[in-house]
């Protein structure tokens, strides 16, 4: 059977389980048994649905799983994926008590989204914040050409991702704006 590389399903949860409980027991022996159940418990439950996790299927078993990102970069991140959300949820509230569209409100969000759109931008445009070793994986693990540029693909993937993120914030914004001039009127 051909090797392949696919998205997880509820299915395979079962095996990144126990492929998340043997990296973790041979590199985390400072964790708690209790700490280690709680984690069995809401990964597959809280994490798992919320992420698009690759897998890497030989001879119909799960063989590994081929993170996006690349974890240790990702973290460093952290206190910016933070504030991204911390954003969001501001951006939310603001709406919420103002209860109406003004003017005011749109230049905020106006605003916020600006910010949004930086740390995106930032995030996603550094290159060591994607597993380096997924291109190679896939390439390995699937049927296409080898004569495809895979650099240029991520590449392409990258520019297109902050692409939908910089149209979607902009469309935010002057919906907001339009909004806005609506209840004005």
């Amino acid at each position: 059977m051909p090797t392949q590389i696919r998205l997880a399903t509820t299915g395979d949860y079962p095996g990144i389980m126990e492929i998340w409980e043997s990296a973790v027991r041979a590199t985390h022996d400072f964790l708690l048994e209790e700490d280690l159940s709680f984690f069995k418990r809401a990964i597959p439950k809280d994490y798992l649905p919320n992420l698009e996790v690759f897998i890497l299927i030989e001879n119909g078993k799960l063989s590994t799983v081929i993170p996006l990102f690349n974890k240790d970069v990702l973290s460093g991140y952290l206190p910016l994926i933070n504030v991204f959300f911390a954003l969001a949820i501001i951006k939310e509230y603001i709406k919420l008590i103002t209860g109406k569209w003004t003017i005011s409100l749109a230049a905020v969000n106006a605003v916020l989204n600006a910010v949004s759109l930086v740390i995106s931008i930032v995030i996603f445009t550094n290159p060591g914040i994607w597993n380096g070793e997924f291109t190679l994986q896939l390439l390995k693990a699937s049927t296409i050409p080898v004569e495809i540029d895979i650099n240029m693909f991520w590449r392409m993937f990258t520019n297109g991702l902050i692409f939908i993120l910089a149209f979607a914030f902009i469309l935010d914004s002057i919906t907001a704006l339009l909004k806005a001039r609506k209840q004005r009127a």
